[in-house]
C-alpha cells in the first residue's frame, strides 16, 4: 500500500521538525483524533522512527461544562494509554469574551492559540524544535474561503489556509470530511462528538451546516473544487508577495524600530517613498499598503476600505492623514508614514537630568525610544572619536565639562539652534533639519538633548554638536545612545 494523502503531504511540504517536536492540538473530535493517529503512525511514539517526536495539546475551553471535562478527560486517558506526552489547558472563554467584547468563537481561537503556543515554548526551553499541528481539512479550507470571498477579498483571501504558517502546520488540507470519519471507524479509533458543531448558531457553522451542502448539490465536488482554486491563488498570491516585498525593500526604511524591511520585527514607525509607491501597479501597490500596516503590527483587522483610504492619500496634499485598527497613516510631500497605534504621539514634557546624577548604565525613556547615559574615562577612546568621530550617529560622545549641570530632554521648539561638527557657525534647529532633509514628520517627534535653553548638544540621527564634541582637553566623556522603541 502506498504512502496516505497525508504523508505524502508531510512529505511534499516538508512538515517534518527533525529531531524536534509535533505538537498535535486535540480536542477529541475525529478530525483531531485523526491528526493524532496519523502522526502518531509516523512518529518515533510508533516504534518507527521517523525524525520527530509527538506531543498532544488540549484545551478545555470552559463553555460545554460536563461535556468538556468528558472530553479533557478520553483526551488524556487516550494519550496516557498509548504513551504520548499530553499538555493540557483551561480558560474561562465567556468571561474572557464578555471581558474584551469579543464573541466566544473569537475569544475560544485566541485563548486556544495561546495556550498551544505556551506549549512549542516549553518545548524549544527543552532544546526542542517545534511544530503545532491543527485538524483543518479540506472541507475547512473551502469554508474559509468561502467566508472571505463573502467579505470582498483579494487574492490572499482567496489562498484560503497554508499549509504552514510560521510554526502551525496544516498536513490535512488534502483529506476531505468524509474520508476521515471513514478511515476512523474502519480502523476503530474512538472520537467524541462536540453537539454545538451541529448548531446553525455563528457563521461558520452556517456555512458547513448549509451553504456547503447546498453547493454540493449543484456540484458534489464542490469542496474539492473550491479548495483546488485555493491552491492555484496560492501560487499566484506567492508571485505576487515575491515581488512586492522587493518593491518594499526598495521603497520603504525604518524609521523607528528593530530590524531591517520585511525582517518580521515590529516596528514603531516606516514610511514609503511617496513617488515609488505611487508609480508601482495597482495590484503591488495594494500589497505593499498591507505589508507596510504589517510592519508596525496592524495587519490583523485591516480591510480594503483601509487600503484603498492609503491609496487615496496618495493623491492629497501634504499633511492629510488617516486612520486603520492599529496604525495611523499621514502623508507629507516625499513619504508616506506608517505610525504603530491609533493615538498620535503627544509633546512630551522636558526632562531634566543633573549631571552629578549620571551614573552607569542610566536609562531615560521617552514616547519613541530610551536614552542610555554614562560617564567614561579613556584616552584610547578619546583618541578613536578626535581621530574618527563616533561610529554610530545614534550614539553621541559630548565632552562632560562644556555641558550645563543640568542637560535636559525635549522635542524641539522655535528658536532653537544647532551647530554642526566643523560647522563655521550655529544655524537654527528647523533650518538644519531642512539642510539635512529631515522629514517634518520626524522633526516633530524626535527628543534632542540640550546643554541650555536652546542649543541642541545631540541630535539621535545627526550627531553631536561642535560646542560640545569630544577635544584633546576632554576629561570625562559623557556617552548617549538612543535606541528607537516599538512600544
Amino acid at each position: 500500500m502506498g504512502p496516505s494523502a497525508f504523508e505524502e503531504c508531510m512529505a511534499r511540504e516538508k512538515l517534518v521538525p527533525v529531531g524536534g517536536t509535533i505538537i498535535a492540538a486535540v480536542s477529541g473530535g475525529p478530525d483531531s483524533m485523526y491528526l493524532l493517529e496519523r502522526l502518531r503512525s509516523l512518529s518515533a511514539n510508533s516504534g518507527e522512527a521517523k525524525g520527530f517526536r509527538l506531543a498532544a495539546a488540549h484545551y478545555e475551553h470552559g463553555i460545554r461544562g460536563e461535556d468538556s471535562y468528558r472530553d479533557r478527560d478520553f483526551v488524556s486517558g487516550y494519550c496516557a494509554e498509548r504513551g504520548i506526552p499530553c499538555y493540557i489547558g483551561h480558560g474561562n472563554v465567556p468571561a474572557y469574551a464578555e471581558e474584551h467584547g469579543l464573541s466566544v468563537e473569537t475569544a475560544a481561537r485566541l485563548l486556544r492559540y495561546e495556550f498551544l503556543e505556551s506549549c512549542r515554548k516549553r518545548e524549544e526551553r527543552e532544546g526542542r524544535s517545534a511544530y503545532i499541528a491543527t485538524a483543518h481539512h479540506e472541507d475547512d479550507n473551502a469554508e474559509t474561503i468561502l467566508m472571505h470571498l463573502l467579505r470582498g477579498c483579494g487574492v490572499q483571501g482567496m489562498r484560503g489556509m497554508r499549509y504552514r504558517t510560521g510554526n502551525i502546520i496544516h498536513p490535512m488540507l488534502d483529506i476531505p470530511k468524509r474520508e476521515i470519519t471513514e478511515w476512523l471507524d474502519s480502523e476503530g479509533i474512538p472520537y467524541c462528538i462536540d453537539s454545538t458543531n451541529e448548531e446553525a448558531d455563528c457563521t461558520r457553522n452556517i456555512m458547513r451546516l448549509r451553504v456547503l451542502p447546498l453547493l454540493q448539490s449543484i456540484n458534489p465536488a464542490a469542496n474539492k473544487n473550491i479548495a483546488r482554486s485555493g491552491r492555484i491563488m496560492s501560487i499566484e498570491d506567492d508571485y505576487i508577495e515575491e515581488n512586492a516585498l522587493a518593491a518594499l525593500k526598495d521603497c520603504a526604511k525604518v524609521v523607528i524600530g528593530s530590524g531591517e524591511i520585511g525582517s518580521g520585527l515590529p516596528k514603531r514607525l516606516i514610511c514609503l517613498d511617496r513617488k515609488k509607491l505611487s508609480s508601482c501597479c495597482t495590484a503591488i501597490k495594494r500589497r505593499l499598503v498591507m505589508m507596510a500596516f504589517d510592519e508596525v503590527g496592524a495587519v490583523q483587522d485591516i480591510e480594503y476600505v483601509h487600503v484603498e483610504a492609503v491609496i487615496k492619500l496618495l493623491g492629497c496634499s501634504p499633511g492629510a492623514k488617516t486612520q486603520a485598527p492599529g496604525a495611523r497613516v499621514v502623508l507629507n510631500q516625499n513619504n508616506v508614514y506608517f505610525f504603530a497605534g491609533e493615538k498620535e504621539l503627544p509633546n512630551e514634557e522636558i526632562r531634566r537630568i543633573e549631571a552629578a546624577e549620571i551614573c552607569e548604565g542610566m536609562a531615560v525613556r521617552t514616547g519613541t525610544g530610551v536614552f542610555r547615559l554614562r560617564l567614561i574615562r579613556d584616552e584610547e577612546l578619546k583618541k578613536r572619536l578626535i581621530r574618527e568621530g563616533s561610529p554610530s550617529e545614534f550614539t553621541g560622545y559630548l565632552d562632560r565639562e562644556r555641558l550645563s549641570p543640568v542637560i535636559s530632554i525635549r522635542q524641539r521648539a522655535q528658536g532653537d539652534m544647532f551647530r554642526r561638527v566643523n560647522a563655521p557657525g550655529s544655524k537654527s534647529l528647523n533650518d538644519f533639519f531642512i539642510d539635512r532633509k529631515v522629514d517634518g514628520v520626524i522633526r516633530d517627534i524626535l527628543p534632542i538633548i540640550f546643554s541650555d535653553e536652546k542649543n541642541a548638544a545631540f541630535i539621535p540621527g545627526c550627531g553631536v554638536s561642535e560646542l560640545y564634541k569630544v577635544t584633546e582637553s576632554t576629561e570625562a566623556i559623557l556617552e548617549i545612545g538612543f535606541y528607537p522603541d516599538v512600544k
